[in-house]
């Protein structure tokens, strides 16, 4: 605990505040319980006040503590934004150095750095911060995800109605030389676009994979021809 409250960067806010006050109180009332029944064993009268009162502390700091993560978890609220960094403490190039010096000891940059919605991000870099904790910290993971979120977004689709379902569909985030050089069945194709779907839902609806899948399919057959 205190080893994060040194990383704080603000103000605490009112919940983490409560947390350390209780904590303090919690191990100066175990501390005071011990040194009583080890050396003053006289006032054992007053043990049990002690412990009720350390066990209120306890329950308290748990309940905000756990009550915290359970709501959180719920909400499918990203780990980082624990310690999220101030609007006007986030750049876009510390981000950028960040995600090229700690991401590329575990990935091939050229296979992460394809566009996904801003969901998908904060979604990826919750998970890898769990797993890459403490070599990647709170805050740096806010400056990666900043980058990511500002510069590697599906493109918004402007395009008439009666666009094809590759354009509205595929084109917000992939080069059309990258989707037709790739040869594979219908039964891929979905599979592909579930993975897709899951990066971001709007842009590829989840009813849409079979019509999308079909189209993918019959046109690399014309390309063939």
């Amino acid at each position: 605990m205190l080893g994060k409250l040194q990383n704080y960067w603000e103000e605490l806010p009112s919940r983490l505040t409560m947390h350390v006050v209780l904590a303090l109180v919690l191990f100066l009332l175990l501390l005071v319980k011990i040194i009583i029944s080890h050396f003053f064993p006289r006032l054992g009268k007053n043990l049990f006040l002690l412990g009720l009162s350390a066990y209120l502390s306890a329950f308290t700091l748990v309940g905000i503590t756990a009550g915290y993560f359970v709501i959180r978890s719920f909400e499918h609220f990203p780990y980082i934004y624990h310690a999220e960094l101030p609007e006007h403490m986030l750049d876009e190039r510390l981000g950028k150095e960040l995600f090229i010096s700690k991401c590329s000891t575990c990935h091939m940059l050229k296979d992460i750095m394809k566009p996904r919605s801003k969901e998908a991000w904060e979604k990826i870099s919750n998970e890898m911060f769990i797993l890459a904790e403490p070599r990647i910290t709170a805050d740096e993971m806010g400056q990666i995800l900043y980058y990511l979120t500002l510069t590697h977004v599906p493109k918004q689709f402007t395009g008439p109605e009666d666009a094809s379902l590759i354009e509205k569909h595929c084109l917000p985030c992939h080069e059309a030389k990258d989707i037709f050089e790739k040869r594979f069945s219908k039964v891929i194709w979905i599979e592909i676009l579930k993975e897709m779907n899951g990066y971001d839902p709007e842009i590829v609806p989840k009813e849409k994979i079979p019509e999308i899948a079909d189209f993918l399919e019959k046109s690399q057959k014309l390309v063939n021809k």
